[in-house]
């Protein structure tokens, strides 16, 4: 089912408004509440949300349109977000933590010591949440790695 994605109301005595910016892009999936677009006006700026969630299929009104209230500038499309949430793919069941090619950046300090260590992200054991490493993990390692004892702090 299409869902149109409409200009809200807008504020007393503000008769148009200029897209600022779409966070979303045409075939990116959004969640209900997800921002898509910022309007401005001569007053404030407002954020519209997706009303549903699926993929944005279309965008009506490109950044630096002037719009008026009520008028349509986007469409979802809440089958196909339905579809793909619907049809899990069949994977192998085992599964296993994240290796730390798969983290977050590294902090800047980490990273520094990688890089004067010559040390392997991937050969850390991580912990947390994300399996992240901080910097005594990599003291640690490179204690380990080179057989030589160091002060971890």
């Amino acid at each position: 089912m299409s869902i149109e994605v409409t200009v809200p109301n807008l504020p007393e005595s503000v008769s148009d408004a200029t897209i600022a910016a779409w966070h979303k892009k045409p075939g990116d999936t959004v969640n209900k509440n997800d921002s898509l677009v910022d309007l401005e006006t001569d007053k404030v700026v407002l954020e519209v949300t997706a009303p549903e969630s699926g993929v944005l299929t279309e965008v009506l009104a490109e950044q630096g349109a002037i719009v008026l209230a009520g008028q349509v500038i986007g469409v979802l499309d809440t089958e196909k977000r339905a579809a793909t949430v619907s049809s899990p793919s069949v994977a192998s069941a085992d599964v296993s933590a994240p290796t730390n090619a798969d983290i977050t950046p590294l902090s800047p300090s980490v990273r520094r010591l990688i890089n004067e260590n010559t040390l392997n992200p991937a050969d850390i054991k991580g912990t947390g949440k994300k399996w992240a490493f901080d910097k005594i993990r990599c003291v640690r390692a490179y204690t380990k790695a080179s057989g030589t004892y160091t002060a971890c702090c």
